[in-house]
């Protein structure tokens, strides 16, 4: 045991001095490092930064809605719209402040205004000359002499209308009361009876017969129940229909109404209830025959106001 150990003892010394002899050797082979100082690793690289991304450049600001929206310009100097948007301050600074640059302002504008006013009238003449179908002359007679002539055509409408009201058995009539409108209104329908030779039947709403000199006009008053009042819609007296004895009845007027228009009126009521003759109602109205009214529901539709469209339309219409 002890021969064991005597011999594994030189074996570790003589492996222990070959390693300080080859550590010895080593260290001299680094003379040139130096013996005395303290010799530090050498430093590990540093990692690499990474380099930062660079942003796009900023765009520029947008301007506000405010500042990129456009000043609207006005309408141009001197037009119907400028006229109406300036002509009441240019009075109003001439009034408050009537300087004559002020006051002289205020006459210039209105001066163009009329002779723009000026120029369109006498276009119109010219145009009203070209254009027949736009000319009130061709579809109602003026003057002196186209009145009385209008006047006697009139009376021989309601003369004719008359007769064909009394072949149907037709009447006037009329609803009254007491009160002061009925009272003159009774005086009015004695004329328009006594004129046209229409018959009228008077109905009392009050059940009492005419005051004072309507109870000799209409001694054969109705003592009226409502019933033909709801019919025919009267809501308040004095009220006057224009009835047949087909059944069908057309409201005239409702309270008190001058003979001339009741006349008027009563030949609507008849025109509707089919009385008329082709163009009496035109003739009656005063407007010459073929001046029939244009039907705005007849008219096609298109967008805009371009003027070549309106005189498109208007040669259709009039079959140019």
């Amino acid at each position: 045991m002890r021969a064991i150990s005597r011999s594994l003892l030189l074996i570790i010394l003589a492996l222990s001095a070959s390693v300080v002899l080859a550590e010895g050797n080593e260290f001299y082979k680094r003379g040139a490092e130096g013996w005395f100082w303290y010799h530090d690793p050498e430093p590990e690289p540093e990692p690499e930064k990474p380099k930062k991304k660079e942003l796009p450049p900023m765009p520029a600001p947008k301007p506000s809605e405010a500042e990129s929206k456009e000043v609207p310009k006005g309408p141009p100097s001197f037009s119907v719209q400028w006229y109406q948007e300036n002509m009441e301050q240019v009075l109003n600074r001439a009034i408050d402040n009537p300087t004559e640059e002020n006051v002289a302002a205020y006459f210039f504008i209105h001066r163009v205004m009329m002779d723009k006013a000026n120029q369109f009238a006498v276009s119109a003449r010219k145009v009203s000359m070209e254009h027949p179908q736009l000319d009130e002359m061709t579809r109602k007679a003026a003057g002196g002499a186209a009145n009385r002539l209008t006047e006697k055509q009139q009376l021989t409408i309601l003369s004719d209308l008359a007769d064909r009201i009394a072949r149907q058995d037709g009447a006037i009539w009329y609803w009254y009361s007491n009160d002061v409108y009925s009272k003159k209104m009774s005086r009015i329908v004695k004329n328009l009876r006594n004129q046209t030779g229409i018959p009228v039947i008077a109905f009392s709403v009050t059940g009492e017969p005419p005051a004072g000199e309507a109870a000799d006009w209409f001694p054969d008053y109705v003592i009226g129940n409502g019933n033909a009042a709801r019919r025919v819609g009267v809501t308040h007296t004095p009220a006057l229909a224009l009835a047949l004895t087909s059944g069908k009845v057309e409201l005239i007027s409702h309270g008190m109404m001058g003979l001339s228009r009741i006349k008027d009126r009563l030949v609507i009521a008849a025109d509707k209830l089919n009385l008329l003759e082709e163009d009496e109602l035109n003739i009656y109205q005063g407007r010459l025959p073929g001046s029939d009214l244009i039907d705005p529901d007849a008219l096609p539709e298109f967008e805009g106001n371009d003027t070549d469209k309106i005189l498109e339309v208007m040669g259709e219409t009039f079959n140019y």
